[in-house]
């Protein structure tokens, strides 16, 4: 009855082997660096050194605000804040503490976790996220020592002068102001309180405290440290960071504002608008001003009256599709376009961008992107773009067309005609890029959009699957649509298979006859929601969605596999080229995906002749097969021989006695 079991063997052996051949692998090779919500910046010899929350600690050049670049990053916990002491930056992290780095390495660090760091005199002052101001000795930056502390609940805000450091805590909210010249003994000097103004940052310049709060700006006069007064207010000023430079106030909040206070009476000398609409950090070298938030903001205040914008590195809101031809990548997301460098996958490095605002003064944002040749292609909620790429360090716009539909949901161009999903299918005339016009409209709901041959397939919540003849481009008509379980999202034309995802599965759908089409096949994408994309190379179809990327199996369009996850947050649309896979989410993600030996595509760069990864990749396989036959082997022995003792046992007492033979029991088990 048995029997069969002598098979375990070879059949775990292939089976092992088969999984071994087929299975696919996805591998993070690289990120782009991005400046979303700077915190801090600290600009010193042409470089700007931002701490960028979870993204790190960055270094850009600002040299030519024209054509900023970040010239590298190190990722971090939770950058708040930076200084610069010549080859020394010191970052206050809110998960790892003080970070010492040197030549793009940390080589020292406090374990305490912080959000502010103020270097005077050789000492590093830090505000700790329990409200405590520590002295620390940085002489040797490999190791920081504490010399002191003053706890006075829930600071925030630190600015020092000296030894002496301001700082705003306690309850009710306070300006403290305590003398650090002893460290180890820092003495309270006196306080001002200011709890019912709300206040969000300060500065001190001589002997004058200037507090932003939500409302307004203010000043006081701190001559006397134990009795400060105030002086007066700008109610202009709200919800701002600001610096002071001389008897000038340079302020970020919703606009740019310069501001004199030379005399008792703030008096606003210059106004600039800025691409976002968040708070900014500022600092102030010679006639230039930076202003991180959103990215970075470089303005000319040689003249303070009319204060002149040099460039914007604007990243808000990050990424949300991608398109790749050659060596660059290009992403439609906070900025409208932004051109990625992509030879080194590993190191994507971002040489260009494009951004603007709206008419109301907001930051145009972008939602889905194409390219054909040196033309990149962009939809957003107002406007359908053209860009010439010719030279990706500046993505020149060429056309800028208001059509009559919503948001650009998807588009596909396909010689000289984009076809675009919104409120319906719009077919637009970009033979000119400069000039772009309306062929004809179909009038219904479409999303996203992908033309095989002449006919456009598209989805909506209501009817799933549409297809639309589009061989009279200014007549298109409806021949079809197929209902599928919940709501599906995305697609892609094969020929005339068409896959759809969405409602937490992949269908494979039969288009041959477009006035009957038919699902074939399906597979359930378990945990998967929100699917943003799919894209099919070959027998593999790579799926975005909310939480990741997922590669399908589709040789076999009746019964498709999924091979392989990665996890990914906030995916949005992914492009595959070759063995790549590029994935927008918050930044640019690349991943590697090979299937096997025999059918992946070949890596950029490795020629036929680069042997040495399909060598390691044979040996691993041949380890996997021999540890497999071994396996197999001794279970099939083991097998063998309890087989045999069970004849013989049933040949010397029965079948009967040898089914409650103790022995046999131990045998078996």
């Amino acid at each position: 009855k048995l029997q069969f079991l002598y098979f375990i063997g070879p059949c775990m052996a292939l089976l092992c082997v088969t999984y071994a051949a087929v299975v696919a692998s996805l591998t993070l090779l690289g990120q782009t660096v991005t400046l979303d919500r700077v915190k801090s910046i600290k600009v010193v010899g042409g470089t700007a050194y931002t701490a960028d929350g979870s993204s790190g600690l960055a270094a850009v050049d600002v040299r030519n605000p024209m054509e900023m670049t970040i010239l590298w990053n190190l990722a971090m916990g939770d950058a708040r804040g930076v200084e610069v002491a010549g080859s020394t930056i010191y970052v206050a992290d809110a998960i790892t503490g003080l970070q010492v780095v040197q030549a793009g390495s940390v080589v020292g660090r406090y374990s305490d976790p912080c959000s502010e760091v103020y270097l005077s005199a050789g000492i590093a002052y830090v505000r700790s996220l329990e409200g405590v101001i520590l002295a620390l000795d940085v002489a040797d930056p490999t190791t920081p020592k504490l010399l002191g502390s003053y706890n006075f609940n829930a600071s925030k805000n630190l600015f020092v002068v000296d030894t002496t450091v301001y700082s705003l805590g306690g309850s009710p909210l306070d300006l403290q102001i305590i003398d650090f010249s002893t460290p180890s003994d820092p003495v309270l000097l006196g306080s001002l309180g200011i709890d019912k103004f709300t206040a969000t940052s300060f500065r001190v310049s001589g002997n004058t405290a200037y507090v932003g709060t939500y409302s307004s700006f203010l000043i006081f006069d701190v001559t006397d440290p134990s009795a400060p007064s105030f002086t007066a207010e700008y109610s202009e000023g709200g919800n701002a960071i600001f610096v002071i430079v001389d008897n000038t106030v340079y302020l970020a909040n919703q606009r740019f504002r310069i501001i004199d206070v030379s005399t008792d009476t703030p008096l606003l000398v210059g106004l600039a608008n800025r691409s976002s609409t968040n708070r900014g950090f500022v600092q102030v070298e010679g006639t230039t001003a930076y202003i991180a938030g959103d990215g970075i903001q470089v303005f000319d205040v040689a003249n303070a009256s009319n204060p002149m914008l040099l460039g914007d590195f604007n990243r808000p809101g990050g990424a949300k599709d991608v398109a790749v031809s050659g060596d660059y990548a290009y992403i439609a997301g906070g900025a409208l376009l932004q051109v990625v460098d992509i030879k080194n996958p590993a190191v994507p490095r971002i040489v260009g961008f494009y951004s603007e605002n709206t008419d109301g003064g907001a930051v145009q944002t972008s939602t889905t992107v194409q390219v054909v040749g040196s033309i990149v292609y962009v939809g957003t909620c107002l406007y359908f773009y053209t860009f010439d790429v010719s030279t990706p360090s500046q993505p020149r716009r060429l056309g800028r067309f208001k059509p009559q539909f919503n948001c650009a949901i998807g588009f596909q161009i396909v010689g000289t005609i984009a076809y675009v999903g919104s409120s319906g299918l719009h077919l637009l005339d970009v033979s000119k890029p400069e000039d772009i016009t309306t062929i004809s409209v179909y009038r219904a709901q479409a999303g996203v959009v992908s033309v095989s041959g002449t006919v456009a397939y598209t989805v909506n919540m209501f009817e799933g699957l549409i297809l639309i003849d589009v061989g009279n481009t200014s007549a298109p008509a409806r021949i079809a649509s197929l209902r599928l379980p919940g709501i599906v999202e995305a697609l892609v034309a094969s020929g005339t298979t068409v896959y759809v995802a969405g409602a937490g599965s992949l269908f494979v759908i039969d288009a041959a006859t477009p006035s009957a089409p038919s699902v074939i096949g399906s597979v359930e994408l378990r945990d998967f929601t929100f699917v943003k994309d799919v894209v099919v190379t070959g027998d593999t179809a790579v799926v975005s969605g909310a939480k990741g990327v997922r590669v399908i199996n589709v040789s076999n369009s009746s019964a498709p596999q999924v091979l392989e996850s990665y996890a990914l947050t906030k995916v949005g649309g992914i492009a595959v080229v070759g063995n790549m896979a590029y994935v927008a989410n918050d930044r640019m993600s690349v991943l590697e995906l090979w299937e096997s030996s025999s059918t992946r595509p070949p890596t950029p760069g490795i020629t036929e002749g680069d042997s040495d990864n399909d060598d390691d990749e044979l040996a691993t396989l041949l380890m996997i097969t021999g540890i497999s036959v071994v396996l197999g082997l001794t279970v099939g022995i083991a097998v063998f021989k309890w087989q045999v003792r069970r004849n013989e046992r049933e040949d010397a007492v029965g079948q009967d006695t040898e089914m409650h033979d103790p022995q046999t029991c131990r045998d078996m088990v």
